[in-house]
């Protein structure tokens, strides 16, 4: 079963509007599972894919929590100017 809490509508515009995703278990990265795509641009379905299938192991785990989390892709442009 899974179960989906805390979702969130945030709309992103312009500069902010690049974003990438990571999955977190404890405050630390989770790398038994991954979102895709991992980059986004202003919007987009996501899937969680199973990169470590021993994870998923019922007997030993019946749940799994872990967080989603975003960072805002920003970007400066430093433009010559003359001197």
């Amino acid at each position: 079963m899974i179960q989906v809490r805390n979702v969130y509508y945030v709309i992103f515009q312009g500069v902010n509007s690049h974003f990438a995703l990571s999955l977190e278990k404890n405050g630390q990265p989770y790398l038994d599972f991954a979102p895709l795509p991992s980059e986004v641009f202003v919007e987009s379905s996501v899937l969680i894919r199973v990169q470590n299938s021993s994870a998923l192991n019922y007997e030993t785990s019946p749940t799994i929590t872990f967080q989603v989390t975003v960072l805002v892709c920003m970007y400066s442009i430093f433009l010559d100017s003359p001197v």
